[in-house]
């Protein structure tokens, strides 16, 4: 075991790769953390004839689901796929229990299947209840942090105990306001003439003692010639608020969207025709969006399947329509499967499940900035791959141990248990055949 992260989900990218379905290659990851690392660096468990033996280290299995398969009936409001990790014993496969919850949590780093205008929050699956729910689990970021690789949003979710472990829509994000600091406006003094001659250093003298301030709307009046500074108490203070700066309409926000056509790759096009194809496609798809080709930045044709992929901007649509009105159209056509523009004599037909959307809000145009001069074909290695049949798919990532070297029976960290005999397999094809049946 270590203390780094470990890569989840398909080891490939693209058109390599040939048995993974491209809804799985984003970036997840989990990092074990220090609880864990202390309490399996050396702890009891089981050779593969079931005697007791020192170990050291653990195997971890991670298993990704596209749907929730927990909850009774559908649940839309999942934003991420459902990791689960899993502990085992390096010989016997055993599952191991850590004891909860964990002092340092296990860090889920999970990409968004879907854009919120909200917050990300992290949920785990509460098995007692049989209900997803926040206890134990902590938010890093719920704002979730913009990608430039593959235009996903990636969110931190660490976690106490072992679970599912999944990202739903959390509430709106709060909106700061700043105020000015207040001023005071500057007092005034005023000299009042004695009424009457007789006396008059005695008159002075007395008026001067029993001299009074008047404010009045931040302008303070004394008489006698009483300075300003002497009565500052008197004066009155007006704020003044600065308004929050207004923002560009969110129906207008850039978005990045992706859809594939169920056709191979070779099917519609090749190195030498790859850009005149990508040409012809973009003004065919513009023509049934009815918008003008220029709104469509950076389009892009892409392996698995053909994905295609562009940043739809405001800049350019006619008046009235906007941004979220053209993605919504595109949606639309794509669930419905009437996408279907002619290449060179060739009708496509999208895949009905295949659309993505990512809003591109303003604090992102940064990072956009930074990967605007990318080629067409760089964007198109880094498009968004698109959804495929609902499936379930389980990858285990094993990192298991080996014993060590001169302890008798100890096993050595950080290697991988490789020389499983036919008894050791079988009973963890058996674990797994039991835990897809519980899952069902």
């Amino acid at each position: 075991m270590n203390a780094t992260a470990i890569p989840l989900g398909c080891p490939c990218a693209g058109a390599e790769c040939t048995n993974c379905p491209s809804w799985l290659n984003a970036a997840d990851s989990v990092v074990l953390g220090q609880t864990l690392m202390e309490a399996y660096d050396e702890y009891s468990g089981s050779d593969r004839a079931g005697e007791s033996t020192t170990c050291s280290g653990a195997c971890v299995a991670s298993a990704i689901f596209q749907n929730d398969l927990r909850s009774v009936g559908a649940n839309s409001s999942l934003l991420s796929h459902v990791n689960r990790i899993q502990l085992y014993e390096p010989i016997s496969a055993a599952t191991l229990s850590p004891t909860e919850p964990f002092a340092s949590p296990i860090e889920l780093t999970l990409a968004s299947t879907a854009n919120t205008t909200n917050s990300y929050l992290c949920v785990r699956w509460n098995s007692a209840d049989n209900t997803w729910v926040t206890t134990n689990v902590e938010t890093v970021d719920i704002a979730g942090t913009l990608s430039e690789t593959d235009y996903k949003y990636y969110v931190t979710c660490k976690v106490s105990v072992v679970a599912d472990v999944v990202l739903i829509e959390g509430p709106e994000i709060p909106v700061t306001t700043t105020q000015a600091p207040t001023t005071t406006a500057a007092p005034t003094t005023t000299t009042e003439a004695p009424t009457t001659t007789q006396a008059a250093t005695t008159v002075a003298d007395e008026t001067t003692t029993e001299a009074t301030t008047v404010a009045v709307v931040a302008t303070t009046n004394a008489t006698n010639n009483v300075n300003a500074t002497d009565a500052p108490s008197n004066a009155t203070t007006q704020t003044v608020v600065t308004n929050a700066p207004v923002v560009q309409e969110s129906k207008n926000y850039q978005r990045r969207v992706s859809f594939s056509f169920n056709i191979a790759c070779a099917s519609l096009y090749n190195d030498a025709n790859k850009t005149a194809v990508t040409a012809l496609l973009k003004t065919e798809v513009a023509t049934l969006l009815s918008i003008a080709e220029s709104t469509m930045t950076g389009y892009a044709l892409s392996c698995g399947s053909v994905v295609n992929t562009w940043t739809q901007d405001s800049n350019g649509l006619a008046v009235g329509v906007t941004v979220e009105d053209v993605v919504n159209t595109l949606k639309s056509k794509v669930e419905a499967g009437t996408m279907t523009p002619t290449v060179n004599g060739v009708q496509l037909v999208p895949i009905t499940t295949s659309f993505t959307s990512v809003t591109i809000t303003p604090t992102d145009n940064k990072i956009i900035a930074a990967v605007s001069s990318l080629s067409t074909g760089a964007i198109a290695g880094i498009a968004v791959g698109a959804l495929v049949v609902i499936i379930i798919i389980i990858i285990l990532v094993v990192v298991c141990c080996k014993k060590k070297k001169g302890k008798g029976n100890k096993v050595a960290a950080g290697g991988n248990d490789l020389e499983m005999d036919a008894r050791g397999a079988s009973r963890e094809r058996g674990a797994s055949r039991e835990g897809s049946e519980a899952e069902r």
